[in-house]
C-alpha cells in the first residue's frame, strides 16, 4: 500500500507560532513550532523542516506551499517521495554569514560549543519526556523553539534530519551560513579508514544555503565528555541527568563513561549509584555501546563494563586483548573525519581541540582503532 503524508492549512501567527495540519493514515493531526520571538519564516524554510520530518518511508508528500524547482527536487532527493506543493519560484540568498549549533546540552553539544564558541545555539524542546534536557541548554545563550514534533511520531521516521529544524527556521533571521551538530566519531571511524570522511549536509539544506559543520565528528564519546570535563566540570552531574532517563541503557553507559573519564581527568565526582538496567545489551548490537564499553573496560575493568550488557556478557577474547590495547585514540581527534571542510575553519578547530588536550591521532592509533573495531565486531 503507498503511504502519503501531507501538510496543509499552514498558519504563522502573530505570536510566533508556525501552525499546521499533518494528514497520515487516514488521521489528521495538528503539528505546531513555537519561535523564540515573533516573526514569519519564509515559505521554503518552513517546507524544509516539514521535509525533514518525513525520512524515507512516504511514497508521496504533500507540502501546501509555494516551491520552487531547485527546492522540490531537493526534497524528492532526500524522502525519495514524489512531491506536491503549490507552485512557486526558489528564493534567491545572499550567502549566510554566521554559524549555528544545533544544542541539545549533552556532552557531544557542549563539547562541539567550546569548539565553536562564535556559533548561535539553536534547541528543539520536544517537551514531554525530553523535559530533561532543558535545564541544561537553557543555562546558555540559545535561541529555543518548542514543538510537539515527538507526540505526534514524526521522530521515528528513520532519520535525524528533524534535529534541524531550529536552524532552519532561524536560518534567515540569524543569517546562518552553516548550522553545525554534535555528531561524534561513533557515526564516522568505521568509514575513515577506507579515506577522509567528507561532513554532509541534506540536500535540502544545501539549496538553503546551510553548510555543515560537525566539530566533534572526529573525536569520541569519551573524547567530548573528557573535554567537558576539564573545561566545564561544575556542569558534569546536570548533563548526565539530561541525556537519558535511569534505567535506560544510554543513561548507563554515559554513566559507566564518566565515571571512567572523572579517573583519567582526575576528578573527584559524587557519582549517581546506577540503577537497574532494564533492558541489557547484548554485545554485538549497538555500536556506539560496545565502543563506549571497550573504554569503561580498559579503563574501570571488565566487571564495570559488563554492567551494559546480558548474561552472554562480553566476549572472552576482548576481555583478554582490550586491557592490553592502548586506546589513547578515543583520547584524541581523527583528522580523516573533516574532510571538505574549509582550511581556515578547520585551523580554527584544530587549534581549539589542541587547547582543550585533544590532539590528533598518531600512527599508533590507527591499529588500536582498528583492534576496537575488531572487538565490537566480534572478529578478534
Amino acid at each position: 500500500m503507498r503511504r502519503a503524508i501531507a501538510f496543509t492549512d499552514v498558519d504563522v501567527s502573530n505570536d510566533g507560532v508556525v501552525t499546521c495540519a499533518v494528514h497520515r493514515d487516514g488521521e489528521a493531526q495538528e503539528l505546531w513550532f513555537r519561535l523564540p520571538y515573533a516573526f514569519t519564516p519564509a515559505p521554503d524554510l518552513i517546507a524544509a523542516v516539514y521535509a525533514g520530518l518525513c525520512g524515507e518511508v512516504f511514497d508521496e508528500v504533500q507540502i501546501d506551499l509555494p516551491i520552487g524547482p531547485r527546492l522540490s527536487a531537493a526534497i524528492e532527493e532526500m524522502t525519495g517521495a514524489r512531491v506536491e506543493h503549490a507552485p512557486g519560484t526558489d528564493r534567491s540568498r545572499e550567502p549566510g554569514t554566521a554559524q549555528a549549533l544545533n544544542f541539545s546540552g549533552g556532552f557531544d553539544s557542549l563539547a562541539a560549543r567550546l569548539i565553536m564558541p562564535e556559533a548561535h545555539l539553536v534547541s528543539l524542546d520536544f517537551g514531554g519526556r525530553f523535559a530533561r534536557e532543558r535545564p541544561v541548554y537553557s543555562r546558555f545563550p540559545t535561541h529555543i523553539v518548542e514543538t510537539n514534533l515527538v507526540d505526534l511520531g514524526l521522530n521515528l521516521h528513520g532519520t535525524e534530519a528533524f534535529m534541524s529544524s531550529a536552524g532552519i527556521l532561524l536560518r534567515d533571521e540569524l543569517d546562518l551560513a552553516v548550522l553545525g551538530s554534535g555528531d561524534i566519531q561513533a557515526s564516522s571511524l568505521p568509514a575513515a579508514f577506507t579515506g577522509p570522511v567528507p561532513q554532509r549536509t541534506t540536500p535540502v539544506a544545501e539549496v538553503l544555503g546551510l553548510g555543515p559543520a560537525s566539530p566533534v565528528a572526529g573525536v569520541s564519546e569519551a573524547g567530548t565528555m573528557l573535554v567537558c570535563a576539564r573545561r566545564r566540570p561544575e556542569l558534569l552531574l546536570d548533563v548526565l541527568a539530561s541525556v537519558a532517563h535511569r534505567g535506560e541503557v544510554k543513561y548507563h553507559r554515559k554513566r559507566l563513561l564518566l565515571e571512567a573519564v572523572a579517573q583519567r581527568a582526575g576528578l573527584d565526582l559524587a557519582l549517581p549509584a546506577l540503577p537497574v538496567l532494564g533492558q541489557p545489551r547484548r554485545w554485538g548490537a549497538v555500536f556506539a555501546d560496545d565502543l563506549a564499553a571497550l573504554y569503561v573496560l580498559r579503563v574501570l575493568g571488565p566487571e564495570a563494563a559488563s554492567l551494559l550488557y546480558n548474561e552472554e556478557g562480553i566476549p572472552g577474547p576482548v576481555l583478554e586483548r582490550i586491557p592490553a590495547t592502548s586506546l589513547a585514540f578515543m583520547e584524541r581527534f581523527n583528522p580523516q573525519a573533516y574532510a571538505g571542510l574549509p582550511p581556515e575553519l578547520l585551523g580554527e578547530w584544530y587549534a581549539r581541540l589542541l587547547r582543550l588536550g585533544v590532539p590528533p591521532y598518531e600512527r599508533q592509533d590507527w591499529f588500536d582503532a582498528a583492534t576496537a573495531m575488531k572487538a565490537v565486531r566480534n572478529q578478534l
